[in-house]
């Protein structure tokens, strides 16, 4: 299969890995150049997901490890609105176990005794997003594939604090420019 180049485009970057059909592992060079572009050339960059599916997590994953901000688009769909999803019920579960003193939801299975938690594909909330219907095709595939759980995992639990959720429903935010000044910000206070 090939694909065309886009033609308004004046200049392209590309990336071969000598694999047949190796889609998503340019995410590597993009993180690469963004983090040079932005601590050599003092050149600001924020990632913005628009749907997507285990190739824009990668990507994701990838460019915040690099000190990357991103605008996640919630309503969107795919992988984003999946990890919007897991953010959000992460951080409610957090909240809500802080204030019963550190005893986390019974029903949710991502906090263990010790206080400490981490995303399960036991538990039911979970298990829940990752399968809704319509927004990302989960296949026994994908829900096996360590590398991928292991990102998305990652995002979630290191990296909420560069993630700002354009929610397309909700007006927190005048405009998605707002959104993309704010990620422009947390990444200048991370560092």
């Amino acid at each position: 299969k090939y694909e065309n180049l886009e033609s308004n485009h004046s200049h392209y970057v590309l990336s071969d890995t000598g694999q047949l059909y190796d889609w998503g592992n340019e995410s590597y060079l993009r993180a690469a150049w963004e983090a040079h572009m932005k601590n050599e050339h003092k050149i600001p960059a924020v990632m913005i997901v628009i749907q997507g599916s285990t190739g824009s997590c990668r990507a994701l994953y990838e460019g915040l490890k690099s000190g990357t901000p991103a605008v996640l688009v919630y309503g969107s769909g795919g992988v984003c609105d999946t990890i919007v999803d897991l953010v959000r019920h992460c951080n409610s579960s957090l909240r809500r176990s802080a204030a019963a003193g550190g005893v986390g939801d019974q029903r949710c299975r991502c906090f263990r005794p010790d206080g400490s938690w981490e995303i399960s594909l036991d538990c039911p909330f979970v298990h829940g997003i990752m399968t809704k219907k319509n927004r990302f095709k989960f296949n026994v595939t994908v829900m096996k594939d360590e590398s991928f759980l292991r990102r998305l995992k990652t995002i979630v639990k290191e990296y909420t604090a560069m993630i700002v959720i354009y929610d397309m429903n909700d007006d927190t935010y005048d405009g998605v420019d707002a959104a993309l000044l704010e990620a422009l910000i947390r990444a200048q206070v991370s560092y």
